[in-house]
């Protein structure tokens, strides 16, 4: 399937001339009196005019192009819309996940140093952890309470 031209072949070769002659004329133009202004600023309204020329036929070009552009988003907005609802509820789930996982082991902790300070009262020692209970507590993922601290409080777990 053969693909029309967005400008057609004779058009583009129009612009290409003339923007060589534009942009010839442009660096052999030169001002020793006042006359030569006047063809410098004459020069620079016609510059700005085939610019603007230019950017007329590019935008009516690209309109067709953007039109079928703007379909597609509307087509395709409700979905991702709807994707990034899911996503921000996921994300408030998370939120709240971590924040009451980090509010339970702050408790744990808290627990942890009453107890050891019971048992340095009742004893006068003080109580070390095992290296693994340690480990446990500081984890992020998956959290391990301690063997010691499960019957915290009367409950076992």
């Amino acid at each position: 399937m053969e693909e029309k031209a967005i400008i057609p072949i004779d058009r583009l070769e129009i612009i290409k001339s003339s923007l060589a002659l534009i942009t010839g004329e442009a660096s052999s133009l030169t001002i020793q009196n006042p006359e030569d202004e006047g063809t410098v600023t004459t020069f620079i309204g016609k510059a700005v005019r085939t610019k603007k020329s230019l950017e007329s036929q590019r935008q009516e070009a690209v309109a067709p192009l953007n039109k079928r552009i703007k379909q597609i988003n509307d087509l395709f907005r409700p979905f991702t819309d709807q994707l990034d609802r899911a996503r921000k509820t996921a994300e408030s789930i998370l939120i709240k996940w971590k924040s009451d996982e980090a509010r339970r082991i702050l408790e744990i902790q808290r627990q942890a140093r009453e107890e050891a300070a019971n048992v340095m009262a009742e004893t006068g020692e003080i109580p070390t952890l095992a290296p693994s209970d340690v480990a446990s507590v500081s984890r992020t993922r998956r959290l391990r309470i301690p063997r010691w601290a499960s019957t915290l409080g009367g409950h076992s777990r």
